[in-house]
């Protein structure tokens, strides 16, 4: 089989994978009769929007297109965690309206029209909640990905790691195409900008502390814009940043090692979460001149090298045939890192010499009473970096 046709066939059982005929227009629809919030047990999650994409024009259900926008857009949506919710699913409607006893559901958007609109809720729901929760997780979504399959993905991310604090996505033009990847690459690299200043509106709140989650291509965004902001003369000062998780990311193991080297040591809180059976890199390996991507990568010893922890998730099987996203499918990978965004800042580096690694993994093994021990592959392989 040719490269190309290999491509293209492994592309559209990605395209198919993702999509699977799912509704996009599913902002603000609530369930017909029903509602989400007349549902017994439901749970429910403010989610905060930052990004560059262009206004839905043909039905404000979508909110946001994979269309590029020059200015930062902000919102705030509401999000209905069924009760019947399973860890590490989505639980999407096939058509509409969405029954909230069974399907995760996106309620009451409301747009904010600035960066003052945004930093002034965001200070609300810091203020609402105690000292130790008054802190941001920031989610950037990867290639292939339209702005509900992101909002909806952070929302069960955000559930399942039990995370207190106040959730924002920050979500650039994707495609949302498996023939989009230059084009999405181009979106990233025209959204650094953009993520930069909301870093800096983010700074300017009382946040206790900040850690980012990136997915997919999603991290180079956050390697890219992270190099910025450790020349920028106010957030290279704040030292509130924590953590850098980072999921199967799709970048090139030579621009990543380039990207890594130009931060100084105290900058690089990278764990990086990789699977060898990551079937959506393989393609973009393909795609991408054979040179490995980071978040299939064998090569494990150079990335410690170079500064990062990394923790390997061959050994973990998940339901998806594509195992691109164990970081929020895996219910011990979630609730392994849920563990660490809920302790104090430090919590990776106190108290013992035993490696990472191993402590995040033992640590959600300890906690998470409902997950068996069995779970965790004997053979699965932890690193850390030196």
């Amino acid at each position: 089989m040719s490269g190309l046709r290999w491509i293209v066939i492994g592309g559209a059982a990605i395209l198919l994978a993702a999509c699977g005929g799912i509704p996009q227009a599913v902002i603000g629809v609530d369930g017909d009769g029903v509602g989400a919030r007349r549902v017994p047990g439901a749970a429910f999650h403010r989610i905060f929007v930052a990004g560059t994409r262009a206004n839905a024009t043909d039905s404000p259900a979508r909110l946001y297109t994979g269309a590029r926008n020059k200015a930062l857009q902000f919102a705030r949506i509401d999000m209905a965690i069924p009760p019947s919710h399973t860890i590490g699913t989505v639980e999407r409607a096939k058509s509409l309206p969405p029954d909230p006893r069974k399907h995760i559901v996106a309620l009451d958007p409301l747009v904010l029209n600035d960066g003052k609109g945004f930093v002034a809720a965001i200070n609300r729901a810091l203020a609402s909640r105690k000292p130790a929760d008054r802190s941001v997780l920031i989610f950037i979504h990867g290639y292939n990905t339209s702005f509900d399959a992101a909002l909806f993905r952070f929302a069960q991310f955000v559930h399942d790691t039990g995370f207190a604090g106040v959730p924002v996505l920050f979500t650039w033009p994707s495609g949302g195409g498996v023939l989009d990847y230059v084009y999405d690459i181009n979106s990233v690299l025209g959204s650094r900008d953009a993520l930069l200043e909301t870093f800096r509106l983010l700074a300017t709140t009382p946040l206790r502390q900040a850690d980012i989650v990136a997915h997919s291509m999603g991290n180079f965004l956050a390697l890219e814009t992270l190099r910025q902001a450790a020349v920028d003369p106010h957030l290279s000062r704040d030292k509130r940043l924590r953590y850098v998780v980072m999921a199967a990311p799709d970048i090139d193991i030579d621009v990543f090692e380039t990207q890594v080297r130009a931060l100084p040591g105290v900058l690089r809180k990278f764990y990086v979460l990789l699977s060898e059976d990551d079937r959506a890199l393989a393609i973009s390996r393909r795609i991408a001149g054979r040179v490995n991507r980071v978040g299939n990568s064998p090569e494990i010893e150079r990335l410690e090298k170079i500064g990062v922890n990394v923790v390997d998730l061959t050994k973990v099987d998940v339901q998806g045939n594509l195992n691109h996203s164990k970081f929020a499918e895996a219910p011990f990978i979630v609730k392994m890192i849920g563990d660490r965004l809920r302790a104090d800042a430090g919590g990776l580096t106190t108290e013992t010499s035993q490696p990472v690694g191993d402590r995040i993994v033992q640590g959600v093994i300890d906690t998470a009473t409902a997950i068996p021990r069995s779970v965790l592959p004997t053979d699965t392989r932890v690193y850390t970096s030196p």
